[in-house]
């Protein structure tokens, strides 16, 4: 029997998704978006190479956990926010916040930014 992974894997292969989909917006020279080597290319001249299975896995959901070096290092390989990585911020109204809690995204982000406080004692 199979059982659902944990959060953290979850939380890995939801930002593997947001990568992909970041590296699928961004334009090199011609317009066209970006590949998993250029993306390797430049985490590299960025001081931190992530080889491109290593980023091909991501995408593909197979890694079990990212570090939070690599989400900085991937978010300004492809010019976004690092936040933009770690939530849905322009696609979902909810995200699960911690294990088996919800809250709206903005609740999140700004939970995350230190604008405001979660309540740990409430659940989703």
């Amino acid at each position: 029997m199979e059982h659902e992974p944990d959060w953290s894997v979850r939380m890995t292969a939801e930002i593997g998704q947001r990568v992909a989909y970041f590296r699928g917006r961004a334009s090199e020279a011609g317009g066209r978006k970006m590949t998993v080597q250029a993306l390797a290319d430049r985490c590299a001249e960025l001081g931190m190479p992530l080889g491109r299975v290593t980023i091909t896995k991501l995408e593909g959901g197979q890694r079990q956990a990212i570090t939070p070096a690599e989400v900085m290092v991937l978010a300004a390989a492809l010019d976004v926010a690092p936040i933009e990585l770690l939530f849905p911020v322009s696609s979902q109204e909810w995200t699960e916040v911690l294990p088996g809690r919800q809250e709206r995204t903005l609740t999140a982000v700004q939970w995350f930014g230190g604008k405001l406080k979660l309540d740990p004692l409430r659940g989703s």
